[in-house]
C-alpha cells in the first residue's frame, strides 16, 4: 500500500514538471508609433519609487517594435 501511494505521488509530481515544459507562456508585444522617428524604443517599469529598464528594441522592417 505504501509503495502504491509513493508511486501515485511521484506520478503526480512528474505531471506538473511535464506541463510546465510544454506550455510556452511567453508574451509578445508589438507596437507601431506614429510621429516617433527614433530607431529604438525602451520598455521599462516602476517598482515602488524606482525605475527599471527591461528591454531595448530596434524597429523592424515593417515599422513595428516587437518585444518578446
Amino acid at each position: 500500500m505504501r509503495f502504491l501511494a509513493i508511486l501515485l505521488f511521484s506520478t503526480f509530481l512528474c505531471s506538473f514538471d511535464v506541463n510546465a515544459e510544454v506550455s510556452n507562456g511567453g508574451h509578445q508585444i508589438s507596437i507601431q508609433l506614429t510621429n516617433y522617428d527614433e530607431p529604438k524604443l525602451f520598455l521599462g517599469y516602476h517598482y515602488g519609487d524606482k525605475q527599471y529598464l527591461q528591454k531595448k528594441k530596434k524597429k523592424n522592417n515593417a515599422g513595428f517594435f516587437v518585444f518578446e
